[in-house]
């Protein structure tokens, strides 16, 4: 009987760097699974652990987190200004680079397909 000296197909082979890189994140999410809940229960223990042994500087903690949640409802967020779109022309709500934010949607949309169709090229 002959041994077939022949490799495998696929076998030592050198993987590809989008290979390695699939291969790495697979393990990452994998890892992630494995060691989550172990993650979330040791979070737990040692927030509690710190409550119980500084519970004034807790309490100062939680104090500051809300006043700041508080000052931060107070604030109305920022308007786009009316100013001539550079793109179509009209007096609308502006966006960024001088487009009103219909057209400035429409070329992130534009500039996202042409990446891609980049990176398709290589």
């Amino acid at each position: 009987m002959e041994a077939d000296t022949q490799p495998k197909e696929g076998y030592n082979m050198p993987m590809t760097d989008e290979d390695k890189k699939a291969k790495q994140r697979e393990y990452n999410r994998q890892y992630y699974l494995a060691h989550r809940e172990r993650k979330l229960e040791q979070n737990a223990k040692s927030a509690r652990r710190w409550r119980e042994r500084y519970p004034d500087r807790y309490k100062a903690s939680q104090e500051r987190c809300r006043a700041r949640i508080r000052e931060l409802r107070q604030q109305n967020p920022r308007k786009p200004r009316l100013r001539q779109c550079s793109s179509c022309g009209e007096v609308k709500l502006h966006k960024a680079r001088e487009m009103c934010v219909v057209c400035y949607g429409r070329w992130r949309w534009q500039a996202r397909k042409q990446a891609q169709q980049e990176l398709m090229d290589d």
